[in-house]
């Protein structure tokens, strides 16, 4: 039995998905739900505080509603999460990327609400990913997937009313049928713990280089099906900045993020 691990910011998103999946009575997997409430602060702190309790868990999944620019959002109802700016800091994440299982997006994650256009370079806008992925960081182990789906756009009023109905479209968005196969593909072909050892010595990567290499190649691991180290040796004598630049942009061909 799989356990995962349901992360929303709202009880409005929350009982979407929860609704939608004990429908589905999927054999094999154990769902938890847990509610952070809104924005990364929120989000690291009932997070962390979850999983520091609860060793059982397998896979985690951050599910909600985002805003989209009217100019460069994909004309997709569901996507994955594939490149983070915070609003508090402008420090950028590349989270994990577990499988492929919709179009990648960038996201400016922002503690307040974001309603204009002027400096905002991401596809999209949330409040949670980033304080997501820096939660997740403390547990190594546990491999996870974001997905948003976009309901309005940055420039657009917004009121509660239009909240609680654009969080009914979640159920529309995902197939968690396929979702549960893709997760049990996964944690069944690629290890829960690897590590990448032989590459940090060869390059000497600081722990912060490797940090950011070790999500690259499971993410390439998964993406492309197949062990990293053809890469590598493929790679071989190059400098490890032009190494790492190249693997990410390999994974993200669209990585001038719009």
């Amino acid at each position: 039995m799989i356990t995962v691990l349901f992360v929303a910011a709202t009880p409005w998103e929350q009982r979407i998905i929860t609704q939608s999946i004990k429908t589905l009575h999927y054999p094999g997997i154990h769902p938890l739900f847990l509610t952070t409430g809104i924005g990364s602060y929120a989000m690291i702190g009932s997070l962390v505080a979850y999983l520091s309790q609860h060793a059982e868990i397998d896979f985690v999944v951050n599910i909600g509603i985002c805003g989209y620019h009217p100019e460069y959002a994909l004309n997709a109802p569901l996507i994955q999460v594939g490149h983070i700016r915070s609003g508090s800091n402008q420090k950028e994440e590349i989270p994990l990327l577990p499988f492929r299982f919709a179009p990648l997006g960038s996201f400016y994650s922002s503690e307040r609400e974001v309603r204009s256009l002027e400096w905002i370079l991401e596809s999209y806008v949330d409040m949670e990913s980033y304080g997501f992925v820096q939660a997740m960081k403390r547990f190594p182990s546990i491999p996870y997937i974001l997905f948003k789906v976009p309901v309005d756009a940055i420039d657009s009023a917004v009121s509660l009313d239009s909240i609680q109905k654009w969080v009914e479209t979640i159920s529309d968005s995902i197939s968690f049928q396929s979702f549960f196969e893709s997760i049990e593909t996964y944690l069944q072909k690629i290890p829960k713990r690897k590590t990448y050892e032989n590459i940090r010595t060869y390059y000497r990567l600081t722990h912060a280089e490797y940090s950011i290499y070790e999500k690259l190649a499971i993410s390439y691991e998964a993406l492309f099906q197949k062990d990293i180290e053809e890469y590598i040796q493929s790679s071989q004598g190059k400098d490890k900045k032009i190494f790492l630049q190249e693997l990410e942009s390999l994974i993200f061909p669209s990585l001038i993020w719009k």
